[in-house]
């Protein structure tokens, strides 16, 4: 059975327990496997894989025969295609970071299982809460997403872009929304979206490049960029969610400038996409001093 290895602490016990509590992923799994199923970007074959681990190896097996790229791509999901052995250097300067990793030790982050399943909860989550967004996700795929069949029992993928491309009407998708994923679908189909490739840019490049999609703008490509490429090191230092944990856990004031979170994100290089997920996944840590 094919093998991933990460570089320092991975335990999918953590990966698991993030997502029974992430509504975009709806993940299927026991006590000590992963189980998903998507459409494995470029054929757009629905396939599900299955992910166990055993001390430090993670075993891979799939509806399919599990190829190179098939085993990068569940390495890019989990987050083990990054050295993670960074976190110690980052943790030994940072008490907040470290406080995060003690309390959540081999937690990564856990990405959307493409870039292509990423935009379209960019699109369907807009202005809407995320249960709402999760609730058409699961019922697109449950209604309308091709099948295929995995220990007996049939399942779902997320349509793959042609197919949405070619729909008249998606369940619980209003017109203008169904005409924005549609446009997307047409970059998924260009190669716009494959995550080798916007990894390779410059981060400021890359999110330009999302940014111009129809209906997606700066807050949802960096969104792309990080949870769906896995970009490890950017900063999302607007974010809400972030700015409000980063002010709990490092003592900022209300009013403090951007500057200061940008100088507390720099310490988290080269990883300061997972530092931010950290701050997000895993348990509060004490409030710092105030800045």
């Amino acid at each position: 059975m094919p093998e991933l290895h990460p570089l320092g602490a991975f335990d999918l016990r953590r990966s698991l327990a993030f997502l029974e509590g992430w509504p975009p992923t709806a993940g299927e799994h026991g006590d000590a496997f992963l189980d998903f199923t998507y459409c494995t970007p470029g054929d757009w074959t629905p396939t599900t894989v299955r992910v166990t681990q055993e001390n430090r190896t993670l075993r891979v097996d799939a509806s399919r025969t599990v190829t190179d790229e098939l085993l990068a791509d569940v390495a890019r999901i989990l987050s083990v295609d990054v050295d993670a052995t960074p976190l110690s250097r980052i943790a030994a300067a940072d008490p907040v970071v470290a406080a995060r990793l003690k309390a959540a030790p081999g937690l990564r982050p856990v990405l959307f299982w493409s870039t292509w399943e990423a935009v379209c909860w960019s699109v369907l989550s807009h202005r809407t809460s995320m249960r709402a967004a999760s609730t058409v996700s699961r019922r697109v795929r449950r209604e309308t997403g091709p099948r295929v069949t995995w220990q007996g029992e049939e399942r779902a993928a997320f349509p793959p872009p042609r197919q949405v491309v070619d729909a008249d009407t998606l369940p619980g998708v209003e017109p203008p929304r169904l005409a924005r994923l549609q446009a997307l679908a047409e970059a998924a189909l260009d190669g716009t979206l494959d995550a080798a490739a916007l990894r390779a840019l410059p981060t400021e490049k890359a999110v330009e490049r999302l940014g111009q999609l129809p209906g997606v703008g700066p807050f949802y490509a960096g969104l792309i960029l990080v949870r769906g490429a896995g970009a490890p090191d950017v900063l999302p230092a607007s974010e809400p969610r972030l700015r409000e944990r980063m002010r709990s856990a490092y003592g900022l004031a209300k009013d403090a400038p951007e500057e200061r979170y940008r100088e507390i994100g720099e310490q988290w290089r080269p990883l300061r996409s997972w530092c931010a997920f950290l701050l997000r996944a895993a348990p509060e840590s004490k409030p710092g001093p105030k800045a």
